[in-house]
């Protein structure tokens, strides 16, 4: 792995010449011999650490960790996001979670890169409001929002306020650009020009309906005087006798001039064979991902549009950028007519259908309404969430530049994200 200098940082794509968000950068390769990890400050010397996670049954393992003990959470909010908890159980529950992301930090960071880190960190921490942590990695994508430096004294009840100061992804904002050359590394410019949406969503999850109409309110108190978001109609789903005709008629959709397509209902993934991942549309159609294939490719024709991928562990690859993730943001070396996703955010693990209804309006209110950047809005999301003791905010990664702004326009400018 190289060692990048501070001049080649500063002058990359990912962060604007005069950007006020100062970034941390995580590089971290298993497939170099040293495993080599790179922690780079913005305006510092990069350098290069051996790391302890050096197997991907360890990465495996320490992914299954976080997971089960998001689990009980999973459970608990299963029928309101917000649901009162009591404080001196609910730290019991908090223990092991906490436990988990600190043991993984202290597998992936030796002593030396953690004392560098930490003093970085505490240092640029003190100078600015929101320090970004810019994750990347070949294969570790695992929630990198859940690791946690040292486990609070949790013997008296666990504040809020305690917990939104221990995560990484409650105290920084966090996003990830994963494998240079062969993984899309996402927009680069301020705003993000949206014109039109797709919902692909599953009408018999219960909270699905209740998702569509909340958000086409949001949309319109913008300037857009039509309904922003086209749900793929259920004809489609009528008429259709499979899942792969289905997913025919769905790949028409997605390559139409979309530039926001949000999934709402089910999904699953599948690490032994990533084509196998799916999401569910209304009727109950599984829909795989090998079969949005055409000649054995996938790509937009259109537009490179941002993905929400809403659904339970559509960033789940149990460590590997494949799934989901490899799907709609992979460069296209067949045929380079055809386009990736310019960005995505997607869960790393199960999210109930009430936490990923909340998310989705408390998403588009700040980055709509009030005009906050991808970061800044996914930061604010899960420290409100842990206002609530509940941690699934951490859940949701983002697979784009943080300081990226959805910029809404009419059909007539023409404005596209592609241009």
């Amino acid at each position: 792995m190289s060692n990048y200098t501070a001049k080649n940082f500063v002058s990359s794509p990912s962060i604007p010449p005069q950007s006020s968000i100062t970034h941390i950068r995580i590089s971290l390769d298993l497939k170099k011999p040293s495993k080599q990890l790179l922690i780079q400050p913005y305006d510092d010397q990069g350098m290069d650490f051996d790391s302890y996670l050096t197997s991907d049954a360890k990465v495996l393992q320490r992914y299954k960790a976080m997971s089960t003990a998001l689990g009980k959470f999973t459970r608990h909010f299963k029928k309101s996001w917000d649901k009162v908890v009591n404080p001196k159980s609910i730290s019991k529950t908090y223990f092991d979670l906490l436990k988990a992301g600190n043991i993984t930090f202290h597998r992936i960071f030796n002593t030396e890169a953690k004392e560098y880190l930490e003093e970085h960190i505490s240092r640029l921490s003190e100078t600015i409001e929101n320090l970004v942590i810019q994750v990347e990695t070949d294969r570790v994508t695992f929630p990198w929002e859940l690791l946690v430096n040292e486990i609070p004294n949790l013997e008296e009840t666990v504040s809020p306020e305690t917990l939104i100061n221990t995560f990484w992804g409650s105290k920084y904002i966090i996003h990830r650009t994963i494998s240079k050359g062969r993984i899309h590394s996402g927009f680069k410019g301020k705003n993000l020009p949206i014109q039109k949406g797709l919902f692909v969503s599953d009408h018999g999850a219960p909270h699905v309906i209740d998702e569509i109409h909340a958000l086409n309110e949001i949309m319109m108190n913008t300037p857009s005087e039509q309904t922003f978001f086209d749900d793929i109609p259920l004809f489609v789903e009528i008429h259709a006798k499979n899942d792969i005709e289905v997913a025919r008629e769905i790949k028409k959709w997605l390559c139409m001039h979309f530039d926001l397509i949000h999934f709402a209902g089910h999904a699953g993934s599948d690490t032994e064979f990533p084509d196998n991942s799916y999401f569910t549309i209304t009727k109950g159609f599984k829909i795989q991902l090998e079969n949005l294939d055409v000649d054995g490719v996938f790509g937009f024709t259109h537009r490179s549009p941002f993905l929400i991928m809403n659904s339970c562990q559509t960033g789940n690859e149990a460590g590997r950028p494949f799934g989901f993730v490899q799907k709609f943001l992979s460069k296209n070396e067949v045929d380079r007519n055809l386009l990736s996703a310019c960005g995505m955010i997607a869960t790393q693990t199960e999210v109930p259908g009430k936490v990923a209804e909340e998310f989705s309006k408390r998403f588009y209110n700040l980055t709509i309404e009030e005009s906050m950047n991808f970061g800044e809005a996914l930061l604010r999301i899960r420290q409100d969430f842990l206002e609530k003791y509940n941690p699934l905010g951490l859940t949701y990664s983002l697979y784009a530049f943080p300081y990226v702004k959805f910029k809404l326009t009419s059909i007539e400018q023409g404005e596209s994200n592609n241009e």
